[in-house]
C-alpha cells in the first residue's frame, strides 16, 4: 500500500461521509415517493380496506429490506475505502482504546505495588 497524507485521508473520509449521507437521503426520498404512489393507487383502485392494508404492509416490508441491503452495501463500500487509505474504523479505534485502558490499569497496578 502507498502512504497517504493525513490531510488527504481526512478529505477522503469527509467525501465518503457526504456520499453516505446523500445516499441515505436518496433512500428516504424514494421511500416517501413510493408511499405517496401507493396512497394514490389505493384511491384509484377499488380494493377492500384489509387488502389495501396488506399490500401496504407488504410494500413497506420490502422497502425496509431493500433499505437495509442498501445501507449494508454502503457500509461495506465505506469500510473498504477507509481501509484502502489506512483510516482506522470505529471498531479499530475502540479496540485500541480498550487495549490502552488495560495497559493503563497494569501500569497503575505496578506503580501501586512499588509504593
Amino acid at each position: 500500500m502507498t502512504e497517504t497524507n493525513p490531510q488527504e485521508s481526512r478529505k477522503v473520509a469527509d467525501v465518503l461521509k457526504d456520499a453516505w449521507s446523500q445516499a441515505l437521503l436518496a433512500v428516504d426520498a424514494a421511500e416517501e415517493e413510493a408511499q405517496k404512489l401507493l396512497s394514490r393507487l389505493s384511491g384509484l383502485v377499488e380494493v377492500a380496506p384489509q387488502d389495501a392494508r396488506k399490500v401496504a404492509n407488504d410494500f413497506a416490508e420490502r422497502l425496509a429490506k431493500q433499505r437495509a441491503a442498501i445501507e449494508h452495501g454502503l457500509e461495506e463500500g465505506v469500510k473498504k475505502a477507509l481501509n484502502r487509505f489506512r483510516i482506522p474504523s470505529k471498531e479499530d479505534v475502540e479496540a485500541l482504546s480498550a487495549r490502552v485502558e488495560k495497559l493503563d490499569a497494569k501500569v497503575r497496578d505496578l506503580l501501586d505495588k512499588r509504593s
